[in-house]
């Protein structure tokens, strides 16, 4: 789907990956109630753990999918596209400059150029987390101070939105490649874990067969 050359257009980006994580819900439940609950130290207990790592390991990419700018076909963009799209939404700001819009747009300056990212996985990740936790409360604030000068509701609120997108499209191109770095890795953990998982299935399926009363049963009709 995320494919530049090949032209898959099946269902949206959003429809494939809701469907990937309802399935892959759907199969550790199905795994769970399969083994009992009680996953044992055999190959089908440990493909059910490692299914449980995928689970987590899913949403967390989830997460990670979020920041990393792409088209409408899943395409990652590239750093170009992402100060084009800055620019775009820096011209909304240029609409309506009333006092309360740029107080909020220097506050958003001043909180992306405070971030600190480190150049390993744990760092980074640890930034962007830092970043998003901060801006929540930077957006409070700004809010809370808006009330007390009177600013309406309605404004406040559309304000606050767009400055949402402007920090989230600044933060795409400050820290373009940190975040397809994030995202490299987290992939590469996720498929080798998933391909670690299927081995595992095939073994246990493998040798329930061989050695469960299926064939055996049958020879003896």
């Amino acid at each position: 789907r995320r494919s530049p050359t090949l032209r898959f257009t099946l269902g949206s980006l959003q429809a494939w990956m809701s469907s990937h994580i309802a399935t892959g819900i759907l199969a550790l439940l199905c795994a769970l109630l399969h083994g009992a609950m009680s996953p044992r130290d055999t190959p089908g207990g440990h493909a059910l753990w490692a299914m449980v790592v995928l689970l987590v390991t899913g949403a967390i990419g989830r997460y990670f999918y979020a920041y990393v700018p792409r088209a409408a076909n899943g395409r990652e963009l590239a750093l170009a596209e992402v100060r084009a799209r800055l620019g775009q939404v820096s011209a909304e700001w240029d609409r309506d400059q009333q006092r309360f819009s740029q107080k909020v747009r220097e506050r958003l300056d001043a909180h992306l150029e405070a971030s600190r990212w480190r150049g390993t996985f744990v760092g980074r990740v640890l930034a962007l987390v830092g970043v998003n936790f901060g801006l929540r409360r930077l957006l409070r604030d700004l809010a809370a101070a808006g009330r007390a000068d009177g600013i309406p509701d309605a404004q406040i609120a559309t304000t606050l939105q767009l400055a949402g997108e402007a920090h989230r499209v600044a933060l795409m191109a400050a820290h373009y490649e940190d975040l397809r770095a994030i995202l490299a890795t987290w992939r590469y953990v996720h498929r080798w874990v998933a391909l670690l998982m299927v081995l595992l299935v095939i073994v246990h399926v493998v040798h329930a067969l061989a050695y469960g009363s299926f064939f055996q049963e049958g020879g003896q009709g």
